[in-house]
């Protein structure tokens, strides 16, 4: 089984139609989709709970965290989503040998500076999913 390392991963937004990586990423939490199903246990069911899908996927969220640079175009594309609400496309794509991809549709729903004694100046940035992920 082959490891992969996350140096090399990145996340990118697409910016006036271009997909551009987001700059100093220091981690990201890709989204983690969840099916939607509901409980079809009746009170003539055997021992075990039954479940079935509803045919629905929540987006969940991705999150990352970048050291943050104010004058760093990207960062200043991140505050405008918050300036100014919008559905964006956005990209992760992960440092494998494939180069594998998941594509999505969000909405920038928040981003938190941080400023440490011990530290760099650090922003967490996290992105509502608001479709579904594409896999490639």
């Amino acid at each position: 089984m082959t490891q992969i390392v996350g140096k090399g991963s990145k996340i990118q937004l697409s910016i006036s139609s271009v997909f551009t990586d987001i700059a100093q990423v220091l981690d990201i939490n890709p989204p983690h989709p969840k099916v939607e199903h509901f409980k079809t246990t009746d009170l003539s069911s055997g021992v075990g709970h039954t479940y079935l899908p509803t045919g629905y996927v929540e987006g969940g969220e991705c999150t990352f965290e970048i050291f943050y640079d104010m004058a760093t175009a990207t960062h200043t594309a991140l505050l405008a989503l918050i300036t100014t609400p919008a559905v964006s496309s956005w990209k992760v794509i992960f440092a494998n040998a494939g180069t594998t991809t998941w594509s999505f549709s969000g909405i920038l729903e928040s981003f938190e500076p941080k400023v440490a004694m011990d530290g760099g100046v650090k922003a967490s940035i996290k992105i509502k999913v608001t479709s579904t992920v594409s896999f490639t």
